[in-house]
């Protein structure tokens, strides 16, 4: 017959283990072994019931290293109520821009190059910090229609990705604007930029530009153009006026059902409920962004996780350059490489590694780049959002100016 007197301490052991195996459970649920990474409020919920479990079995099974364990858990308690508010000040002071959706309805899809910009565009953009317009012209590119060359005037053409476009600035102060400005109208400058544009995109807008008839043209590199998952065509589309992914990361294509569910979730990130802002606040997500940033100096660099990076996609991309190039040298374009450092970048005044590698095979390949990292700070930028201000654009034109003035005499 069974002792009765040990099945409460069985009980309580069963306890200790479900606690423990609750706990590493949702600890490895966050070190993305499962489906994604991160804490959330699952893997919260998980952490509380397995210290609950835990403190229990301890409690009832030793009750002085039970004591031991409740101090410790309120100890714990009160710092994550600390923490709290800290991210909540936090919370209170940051800002979250909402420039994707004012400006929803700005791109549609392209059978060569992935997508571009709407033709005819011309609407007001407020983020909620700075305010401009962003107006296209008939072949939807964000600059004037083409003119014809005029004597003396030499012709620019500039392609890239949000930099060259002219995220967050107003229609006036694009870099295409501040060359023809700087050079007292002797550059007419054309802005064929479009945000989130690969090289490949880049190469495939170019290619598409055969009415181009100018002098140069300048591909503006930025570090995003080294981003995993940017390396081919067929990767981005528009669905309801969103750029998306056409693939998830298994290979299989979106259904319109999970497009839709993805452009809401991108919707809640710029308009967050009640449970959205409950989830940022009990995660933490403010205060470990900090926390990263001073660890990471990779991340300080990027504005963004490095993980989001591969060296390997630096050959890759230094080779589309090169296609550019030879691009441009057949229709009889000078062509240049203008290096647009990151924020990061131009703060700390050094080049994240995969900025600086993309550098070194560039140089390496023979490619004309210019750098501009020792010419602009914090101050030349959107500290909101990452892109140029207006004194950053105008930096860049400043940067380019003498490069692309026909020599006189």
């Amino acid at each position: 017959m069974a002792d009765v007197t040990q099945t409460p301490r069985l009980r309580w052991l069963l306890a200790l283990l479900a606690g423990l195996v609750i706990l590493f459970t949702g600890l490895v649920d966050s070190l993305g072994f499962g489906r994604r990474s991160g804490i959330g409020l699952a893997e919260l919920l998980g952490f509380a019931t397995g210290a609950a479990l835990l403190g229990l079995a301890v409690l009832r099974w030793d009750r002085p290293l039970g004591a031991a364990y409740l101090r410790l858990f309120l100890f714990g308690v009160s710092a994550g109520f600390g923490l709290m508010v800290l991210e909540l000040g936090l919370r209170s002071l940051a800002f979250t821009p909402v420039t994707s959706v004012a400006e929803r309805g700005l791109l549609e899809a392209d059978p060569v190059a992935d997508y571009r910009l709407v033709a005819g565009w011309d609407r007001l953009f407020d983020d909620g910090v700075v305010t401009g317009r962003i107006r296209t012209n008939s072949l939807g590119h964000r600059d004037e229609e083409p003119r014809p060359g005029r004597p003396g005037v030499d012709q620019v053409l500039l392609i890239g990705d949000s930099f060259t476009f002219g995220t967050g600035v107003d229609q006036r102060h694009t870099i295409d604007r501040q060359l023809e400005s700087a050079s007292d109208d002797r550059i007419d400058a054309y802005n064929l930029g479009v945000p989130g544009y690969s090289p490949h995109n880049v190469l495939a807008s170019f290619q598409n530009a055969r009415w181009f008839s100018g002098q140069h043209v300048v591909y503006l590199f930025y570090v995003n153009d080294l981003r995993n998952g940017e390396q081919e065509l067929g990767t981005n589309t528009v669905f309801d006026g969103f750029l998306v992914p056409t693939r998830k990361p298994d290979g299989q294509l979106y259904t319109e059902a999970e497009y839709r569910a993805r452009v809401s979730r991108a919707r809640r990130q710029h308009e967050p409920g009640l449970r959205d802002w409950l989830s940022d606040t009990l995660t933490l997500s403010h205060l470990r962004g900090r926390v990263r940033l001073l660890l990471e100096p990779e991340y300080r660099l990027l504005g963004a996780s490095p993980a989001g990076w591969s060296l390997d996609n630096v050959p890759a991309a230094v080779a589309l350059t090169r296609r550019m190039h030879a691009l441009a040298d057949e229709r009889g374009l000078t062509f240049h490489v203008l290096v647009c450092p990151s924020l990061g970048e131009a703060s700390l005044r050094r080049y994240s590694r995969f900025t600086q590698a993309y550098v070194e095979q560039a140089k390496a390949a023979g490619l004309p780049l210019v750098e501009m990292r020792d010419r602009v700070s914090a101050e030349d930028y959107l500290l909101h959002d990452g892109h140029f201000d207006p004194s950053g654009t105008r930096a860049a034109a400043e940067v380019l100016l003498p490069l692309l003035l026909r020599t006189e005499g």
